[in-house]
């Protein structure tokens, strides 16, 4: 208790003790001696018993230091010396009244004890049992409450303490902080002990019965994330995470479910921002496929960067429906969406015509490899003829670029949409000489939530209670998020000359049966043991392990360490000049035994057999 405090408990006890020795005084001679109550002549004397009984009182308690005593620290003790000074006082008063030969009888002096003993002792005992009533209904309170363990005690940990508290239900009580630095461990952060490392994580949920753990390092690598979760899920406790590597400061992070990415814990992409703005900012843009997964994220950072104007192009009405809903309340007047496909030239001639697109990103393509091997003529139509017309739309019209996504797919491709996707890169090495458009491919892996992905796909399986169907034990995928994905895309449009190829780091492979076995575990569920998982075989265009480059083509650092340039050699894409007529009419009118042959031609490493689609 403070200085200040302690002065302000003294003077409220002072006052106290007079109130009740003027009291006891009153009510001493109502019950003994009445009669001078209602004679006028006996108010004098009336004021000095209670001048002399407040006196007393005081001194008395002075004298036995009942002034010195913490209220919260009353006890039997108190009440002693209380009992006391009351008693000393008593023949202190019979002392003074045979003295002076004061006409008081002694009847009333003990009933003035009396009374005095009771409400000095009621002032001690009262506070003492409020905080008794407190202290039980804090317990309570603490039992009914969720009880929390923050992993970091740093500074993103200790703002979560804090905004923890300042929560007006006040349904959660931080017990303790767990942090790896051991040099912390048994310190307190405003009153909340520092329990110990990650290794005593299993002892403190057990010592406090822990509701949840939250993670509140937002640069914790995966394998602590995935220890964490370990313990929590074998002892039923509940994971949480505060902050991310993608959060801007820990005020804007919130307290959320751990997901995907944040095992996949990749590092935070760190951009040029200054040739990212140049290339995007105050130009006019146009995004194809710009309704789907990576279009509409790609549509939303331009606009953030601040283009001109950005033109949204799909054939899909429920997606230009959708993205529309989801950009008109921040950038409206600032877009356009516009409805047609990429196989259609007339179409693309009227959109280049009227906007005269300055940057294209062409995202728009027949992507599910399953589904293109039931129509593989559709997949050539789409993603190379249509990729074809975008690019010449772009050339003619006098576009500063022309960004194509492409897919890991492409490389060593056995699959018709792997084999069309790098036919795809071919028609832009094809284009990119002797044009003032500077063409280029941006080649990367799969993106975590895309329309289509295996991790939304897992998700409804478990929703159904199982069982996840994964294709082979070691199938392995590189995985990148949308955001991450995007954002490196931009920069490497950003560096494009004309005629590369770019290719974004995308860490380590993952196994989707592991992939599988975390988002069972992230559901609350054990993997094979509440959740079955099914291996049901690879499916027609599959392969166990995706490459990122060609033995023949020169991988090159760029200025990001995450972006990488490939210059492949030049004389394939003069074989795929000579023909691109003849490709089309055997894609129109050929069988489609023709059109694998004639890919072949043009894609010597493409190895897909035919007799296994179905």
């Amino acid at each position: 208790m403070g200085k200040a405090k302690r002065m302000q408990s003294l003077i409220i006890l002072l006052l106290w003790d007079v109130l009740s020795a003027a009291s006891s005084v009153l009510l001493a001679i109502r019950v003994s001696e009445s009669e001078i109550f209602s004679d006028p002549n006996e108010s004098k004397r009336i004021v000095f018993y209670v001048l002399f009984a407040v006196t007393v009182t005081l001194f008395c308690n002075i004298l036995v230091n009942g002034y010195t005593i913490s209220w919260r620290h009353v006890s039997l003790s108190t009440a002693l010396a209380e009992f006391g000074a009351v008693a000393a006082g008593f023949f202190g008063v019979l002392m003074m009244v045979a003295v002076i030969h004061e006409p008081i009888r002694w009847e009333t002096v003990l009933c003035w004890a009396v009374f005095e003993l009771i409400l000095l002792l009621a002032a001690r005992f009262s506070f003492r049992t409020l905080l008794g009533i407190a202290k039980l209904l804090d317990i309570k309170k603490y039992t009914a409450a969720k009880k929390i363990i923050i992993y970091g005690a740093g500074l993103t940990g200790r703002f979560l303490l804090d905004s923890l508290a300042d929560k007006t239900d006040k349904d959660s009580v931080v017990v303790c902080f767990l942090d790896d630095d051991r040099a912390l461990a048994g310190m307190k952060v405003k009153g909340v002990r520092i329990f110990g490392g990650g290794g005593n994580l299993a002892d403190a949920i057990r010592r406090y019965s822990a509701h949840q753990v939250i993670i509140a390092i937002p640069s914790a690598p995966k394998e602590l994330i995935e220890k964490v979760m370990k313990t929590c899920h074998s002892l039923k406790c509940e994971v949480k995470m505060f902050g991310s590597i993608n959060t801007v400061d820990f005020q804007s992070a919130r307290v959320v479910d751990i997901n995907v990415e944040d095992l996949l814990r990749r590092e935070k992409v760190e951009l040029n921002m200054e040739a990212v703005n140049r290339f995007v900012s105050g130009k006019t843009v146009l995004v194809t496929g710009g309704a789907g997964s990576i279009g509409s994220e790609i549509c939303q950072q331009v606009l953030f960067l601040g283009c001109r104007q950005l033109i949204i192009f799909d054939i899909d009405e429920n997606g230009l429906f959708d993205i529309n809903n989801k950009l008109c309340s921040k950038w409206a007047g600032r877009y356009l969406t516009k409805l047609g496909s990429i196989r259609d030239i007339n179409r693309l001639e009227e959109l280049f015509s009227e906007y005269r697109p300055q940057v294209v990103f062409h995202a728009a393509a027949h992507k599910h490899v399953p589904m293109m091997e039931l129509s593989p003529k559709e997949s050539i139509k789409n993603n190379v003829f249509g990729t074809l017309n975008v690019a010449r739309a772009a050339i003619r019209h006098h576009a500063e670029k022309f960004i194509l996504i492409s897919t890991d797919k492409a490389v060593n491709p056995t699959s018709i949409m792997g084999a069309s996707k790098r036919l795809a890169e071919m028609v832009i090495q094809m284009l990119s000489g002797g044009t003032e458009t500077e063409l280029a491919s941006v080649r990367f892996g799969n993106v975590l939530g895309s329309v289509g992905s295996v991790v939304p796909f897992f998700q409804q399986q478990i929703l159904a209670g199982g069982p996840v169907t994964v294709t082979h034990r070691d199938m392995r995928r590189y995985f990148m998020t949308i955001p991450e994905a995007v954002q490196l895309v931009l920069e490497a449009g950003a560096m494009a000359n004309g005629g590369e190829t770019f290719v974004l780091d995308m860490g380590e492979p993952v196994k989707i049966y592991d992939l599988a076995c975390e988002m069972i575990r992230l559901s609350g569920y054990d993997p094979e043991v509440d959740i079955p998982i099914t291996i049901v075989g690879i499916r027609p265009g599959e392969k166990l392990f995706e490459e990122i480059s060609f033995a023949d083509e020169n991988v090159n650092r760029t200025a990001n360490k995450k972006i990488v340039v490939l210059k492949p050699t030049a004389d394939v894409y003069t074989a795929l000049s000579s023909q691109m007529r003849e490709f089309r009419a055997v894609t129109e009118t050929g069988t489609e035994e023709e059109l694998f042959k004639f890919i072949r031609r043009l894609v010597p490493e493409f190895n897909h057999h035919a007799d296994d689609r179905c």
